[in-house]
């Protein structure tokens, strides 16, 4: 188990990098063929991938119902990127949420098997 949750957040990580990038390809997206040389573009949709398999593989060490909450840590990490790299305003409702989302993945992991 304690592999499957260590695959789900580097998983979460991987994920909320393909979130980073994805807002940057936002910036300048077009769609016509310069859509395929949009590197941000690229860049989100490989993290994503390498994500994805992550969290295939990291199935097979746990149950589902245990490890798949994990990936709402996916939250954490993309507001951690938003305040600290792109500027973005955080609220304490945020905060609050975030708070939230760590108690109820403790609380979860702590039942599982």
């Amino acid at each position: 188990m304690k592999k499957g949750i260590i695959l789900m957040l580097i998983c979460t990580i991987f994920t909320a990098a393909g979130q980073y990038f994805f807002k940057k390809a936002s910036e300048t997206l077009v769609f016509n063929l310069d859509l395929f040389l949009n590197y941000n573009l690229i860049f989100g949709l490989f993290f994503y991938a390498i994500g994805a398999f992550l969290l295939v593989y990291a199935l097979r060490f746990g149950e589902l119902n245990t490890l798949y909450p994990i990936v709402s840590l996916t939250f954490i990490w993309v507001t951690m990127i938003s305040v600290y790299v792109l500027n973005e305003s955080i609220s304490f409702s945020k905060i609050s949420g975030i708070t939230t989302i760590i108690g109820g993945v403790f609380l979860i992991q702590r039942g599982g098997k």
